[in-house]
């Protein structure tokens, strides 16, 4: 949604993402990682999905905690503002993980979870 992925033009878009001189635009870089996050769950639960020994026995969710103030923007100075006023507590931020990882069901398969509610 907040990047233009400039990478996905490329034949290797992992060696792409990974050379040195993209790293100049650290805001960009993270929403392409986050992205690509996306695509690697989608892709997991098709490959899990066509498996039929594995179904029923694996749930995977794909979850968004939202902000929360854990120290990774330590060096954005924006960010730790941002993170300071809207951001959740660490303990708040684990317990959607909890929620994802041992309270959804099956229902919830390959969904994408966001503040413990599945969107689109």
């Amino acid at each position: 949604m907040w990047t233009s992925f400039k990478q996905q033009s490329s034949p290797h878009i992992l060696t792409t993402y990974n050379t040195e001189s993209r790293f100049s635009t650290m805001t960009d870089h993270y929403f392409v990682s986050k992205l690509l996050n996306v695509f690697w769950i989608r892709e997991l639960v098709t490959r899990l999905a066509s498996t039929s020994e594995n179904e029923g026995e694996v749930v995977i969710n794909f979850f968004n905690p939202g902000g929360v103030k854990t120290g990774l923007h330590r060096d954005t100075k924006p960010m730790q503002i941002f993170d300071a006023l809207t951001g959740r507590t660490a303990e708040e931020g684990g317990r959607l993980v909890i929620d994802a990882a041992f309270l959804k069901g099956r229902d919830t398969h390959g969904c994408y979870l966001s503040e413990a509610k599945v969107v689109e």
